[in-house]
C-alpha cells in the first residue's frame, strides 16, 4: 500500500491517531495543529514505504507487536502483560507539586537520562498555539518543564525519527498507547529496512490515555470562556468534569460539553494503558478519595527491562511505593475491557461485514482468540496477549 492508499484508508477514514509515525520520514506528509496532511503524492508500494509500514492503524498484527507470551508475570486480554502493579509517586514533595498527579513519570524519565538508560528522551512539547510538538530532552533537569498534560495529540513518534537522524543510539520515548503501538510496529518491521529503525529504541514509558481532544473546536471553546492562556488541564476522578487552569484561574466544567470534541480515531482504540510500553503510568483512580489519590500514580510494569528500571528507582529512593487498594487492578481491567469492547463494536460498525476489521489484520491467527477473550465474559484468556 502506497501513501495515497494510506491517505484514503487511514487519514481520510478517520482512523489516524496523529502519533507521527509517518511524519519526518520524507517531505511528502507533515503535521499541522493536530492533523497529518499530505503535502505531495507518493506512489511507493507497501514493501518500500515506511509510512504505511510504521502506521499503527494499518494492518496491525497483534501477534507481531506483542510477541510470544511472557513466562513471568500475568498476561491479560484487558491490560496486556503485567509483571507488577503498584501505586507510586515522586519522593520529592516539591517535584510532586510541579508535576501532574504523583510525578512518577517525571522521576522515571529523569532517571533514564541520569543512569544511562537513554541518551535522549522524546516527549510531547507544547507550542503557544496549544498544538503539541515533539521535544528532545537530554538533561534530567529539563524533564520537569514537560510535566503535565493538555489532552491533545502529539506527533511524538516523529521525534523518535528526528532523534535517530541526529545520531542518537539509545532513545527513550514517553508514549501514549497509540504511539507505543507505532513504536512496537517499527520494532516488528525493523529487519525489513537496512538501517534497522527499531534498534535505537531503548525504553518506552507509557501514559494511560482514553482519548484526546480536537484542537480547533477546543480553542474556540476557550475563547468563549475567556480563559486566556491555558496553563494546565485535568480530569478529576468521579466528577464528570474537566478542570481548566488559565490566566484567570481554575474553571471546572461539565465534561459532556467537551465530548463532541474527542477525536474520531479514539473511538477505535483498543488500548488505554499503553500495553506495549516497558512501564505504564496513569493517575490513581481507585476507590479511595480523589483528593488523596491525585498525588499518586498507578504503575503497570510490563517488561523485564521495565522491572529492573523501576526497582532501581525505588532502591535509589526517588520513588515512594505502596500497594494498591484491594480491587483496584480488577477495576482497571473492567474499564479497559469496556473500552476494548466499545472499540471493537465501532470497528465492526465502520467496516461492516466482510474480510476486514478496521486496521486489524484479519489474517493474524491471534485475532480470533483476542476477540473471543474480550467480547465473551469468562472466555479463554490464555495467550490472549
Amino acid at each position: 500500500m502506497g501513501q495515497n492508499s494510506l491517505k484514503a484508508n487511514v487519514w481520510d477514514a478517520g482512523l489516524c491517531t496523529g502519533c507521527g509515525a509517518c511524519v519526518g520520514l520524507c517531505p511528502y506528509q507533515g503535521f499541522w495543529e493536530d492533523d497529518v496532511r499530505q503535502v505531495f503524492s507518493c506512489s511507493l508500494s507497501n514493501d518500500e514505504g515506511r509510512c504505511s509500514a510504521y502506521c499503527p492503524r494499518w494492518n496491525l498484527r497483534l501477534s507481531e507487536i506483542y510477541g510470544p507470551p511472557s513466562n513471568k508475570g500475568g498476561s491479560t486480554p484487558e491490560l496486556g502483560r503485567i509483571r507488577g502493579y503498584r501505586l507510586a509517586r515522586a519522593s520529592d514533595p516539591m517535584l510532586r507539586a510541579k508535576a501532574q498527579h504523583g510525578g512518577t513519570l517525571s522521576v522515571l524519565l529523569a532517571m533514564a537520562l541520569a543512569q544511562g538508560f537513554a541518551d535522549v528522551a522524546v516527549v510531547a512539547g507544547k507550542k503557544e498555539s496549544l498544538a503539541m510538538t515533539p521535544a528532545l530532552v537530554s538533561s534530567p533537569k529539563e524533564v520537569i518543564s514537560y510535566a503535565g498534560s493538555t489532552l491533545f495529540v502529539s506527533p511524538t513518534v516523529s521525534g523518535y525519527h528526528a532523534a535517530r537522524k541526529a545520531g542518537f543510539k539509545r532513545i527513550g520515548v514517553v508514549a501514549t498507547p497509540c504511539q507505543a503501538q507505532a513504536l512496537a510496529k517499527i520494532r516488528s518491521v525493523s529487519e525489513r529496512f537496512e538501517d534497522h529503525p527499531g534498534d535505537a529504541l531503548s525504553i518506552v514509558l507509557g501514559v494511560f490515555c482514553g482519548w484526546t481532544l480536537s484542537l480547533r473546536p477546543f480553542k474556540e471553546r476557550l475563547k468563549e470562556l475567556g480563559v486566556g492562556r491555558l496553563v494546565a488541564m485535568d480530569i478529576p476522578a468521579g466528577k464528570g468534569t474537566l478542570e481548566i487552569l488559565g490566566d484567570s484561574g481554575l474553571a471546572e466544567l461539565p465534561f459532556d460539553g467537551f465530548e463532541p470534541m474527542i477525536r474520531e480515531a479514539c473511538a477505535f482504540c483498543l488500548d488505554t494503558t499503553a500495553e506495549l510500553a516497558d512501564i505504564s503510568v496513569g493517575s490513581a483512580r481507585t476507590n479511595e478519595p480523589w483528593e488523596e489519590m491525585r498525588t499518586w500514580n498507578q504503575v503497570l510494569i510490563r517488561s523485564e527491562r521495565g522491572e529492573a528500571f523501576f526497582s532501581q528507582a525505588v532502591e535509589l529512593g526517588v520513588l515512594e511505593v505502596r500497594e494498591a487498594p484491594r480491587g483496584a487492578l480488577e477495576a482497571l481491567k473492567t474499564a479497559a475491557r469496556a473500552k476494548k469492547q466499545k472499540a471493537i463494536r465501532a470497528l465492526r460498525q465502520k467496516t461492516g461485514p466482510g474480510p476486514k476489521l478496521g486496521y486489524l489484520d484479519i489474517q493474524d491467527p491471534f485475532l480470533p482468540k483476542f476477540l473471543e477473550a474480550i467480547e465473551t465474559e469468562g472466555g479463554s484468556h490464555e495467550g490472549a496477549h
